[in-house]
């Protein structure tokens, strides 16, 4: 399978790879037998998780494949007695993990409590499979067959492979639809950050607050305001952020404060585990943020979330550059942090989710987890189980003052402007 260009990206593009850590909480683990028949089973259905990348010229070039079973007899699965759940979720996310050496995907099944911990490297997944391969391991524990996928007649802009440039029709779409705007975003939050590891092995910490019971009033507020769930989290956050930036000295508070946020390809849904999604940037005066979920604000969040066009060329420009110029990886004072959000809401909708039949264990709580690509990058992710919210706030150890600010967008959500 040939690489695309986000899955080069993160083998080797960014300052360094991005690792998503997804835990299970279960009433009760699912049997062992029943469980590594899932786990096999699933990985047949995504070869993505199961392969190496192979390299030309210092390029992944393309994700061999190996066996399932060769995945169980590396190790992949490994079985804990007892855990520090949250400490095991921290470890993986800083643990370094090559994609050229090693399979991309670990599990490790905790007897106490019922938990299972799913480490995979982001070249081979985002939001929309990630959710897939895990309703197709819910039915394949229940005893039952995946649903099956029927890929649309045509994969829209997002579906193509990196360099299989397209044809007629289908070239003036594509250049139609190219951006070239920067894909890093503005700072969003001001940092007195001292890194004391060289970026590979800083050490990578994440903080949250359950929402329980609240989707369905936050979609409502968001309703309100004419926006998305989405939308209102996002707004919020910014708010939040400015909040933030203000409590620590008017001095050194930006301007703008910016966001990248990832979106999934509309109209697709991935048959197997891979990397599709894009990513948009907004970037919201200060001054206008004081106010949460203002107006001026939401239409610019609307007008982003809705912005169809591709980076494809931005981000082959900014691999390019990488490959060339390699960015020091040792320790430095960063003086501001960029965040990127994830809406992780639209899947979790309902219990047969994520439990499709009585007879399988059914799962609690579900937490999903990104490690930070760079020093001054750290990540909002916004999941849900039902009608409980969740929020996570990733980053490394130090960057930021994750209660402060998880706060302060807690306090942006509930107010209305």
């Amino acid at each position: 399978m040939r690489t695309t260009l986000y899955e080069k990206l993160f083998i080797d593009g960014f300052q360094k790879p991005s690792y998503v850590v997804a835990t299970l909480a279960f009433d009760r683990l699912p049997p062992t037998e029943a469980l590594t028949d899932a786990i096999v089973g699933t990985l047949a259905r995504h070869p993505r998780l199961r392969s190496i990348a192979r390299t030309w010229l210092g390029v992944p070039v393309a994700l061999d494949p190996r066996p399932a079973r060769e995945w169980l007899a590396r190790g992949g699965l490994r079985r804990l007695e007892s855990a520090d759940v949250h400490a095991l979720e921290e470890a993986l996310l800083g643990a370094p993990l090559d994609i050229r050496r090693a399979l991309p995907l670990e599990i490790y099944a905790i007897a106490r409590p019922a938990t299972l911990v799913v480490k995979a490297h982001h070249a081979v997944i985002d939001a929309a499979s990630g959710f897939g391969v895990l309703h197709d391991f819910t039915r394949l524990v229940a005893g039952h067959e995946p649903r099956r996928y029927v890929r649309p007649a045509s994969d829209g802009a997002r579906g193509r492979r990196v360099l299989d440039w397209p044809s007629g029709r289908r070239a003036l779409e594509w250049a139609s639809g190219v951006q070239l705007a920067p894909r890093v975003p503005g700072p969003g939050v001001v940092a007195r950050y001292r890194p004391t590891h060289s970026l590979e092995h800083e050490p990578v910490v994440y903080t949250e607050r359950l929402l329980a019971g609240t989707h369905e009033r936050l979609a409502r507020r968001a309703r309100g305001h004419g926006a998305t769930l989405f939308e209102l989290v996002a707004s919020a956050l910014l708010s939040g952020m400015q909040r933030y930036n203000a409590a620590r000295g008017s001095a050194d508070a930006p301007e703008t404060v910016g966001l990248m946020f990832a979106r999934a390809p509309r109209g697709l849904r991935p048959p197997q585990a891979s990397f599709r999604a894009d990513t948009g940037i907004v970037a919201v005066p200060s001054a206008l943020l004081a106010t949460p979920h203002h107006r001026a604000t939401l239409a610019e969040l609307r007008r982003a979330t809705r912005d169809r066009r591709h980076n494809d060329l931005a981000l082959a420009a900014l691999y390019a550059a990488r490959k060339l110029k390699r960015p020091s990886r040792a320790p430095a004072e960063q003086t501001a942090i960029c965040f990127t959000l994830s809406d992780l809401t639209a899947f979790g909708r309902s219990p047969r989710d994520f439990d499709p039949t009585s007879r399988s264990p059914a799962i609690d709580a579900v937490r999903v987890l990104a490690s930070p690509t760079s020093f001054d990058h750290a990540g909002m992710l916004v999941s849900r189980l039902r009608d409980d919210v969740r929020l996570s706030l990733v980053a490394h150890r130090g960057a930021v003052d994750a209660d402060a600010l998880l706060g302060a967008t807690l306090a942006c959500l509930s107010e209305d402007s």
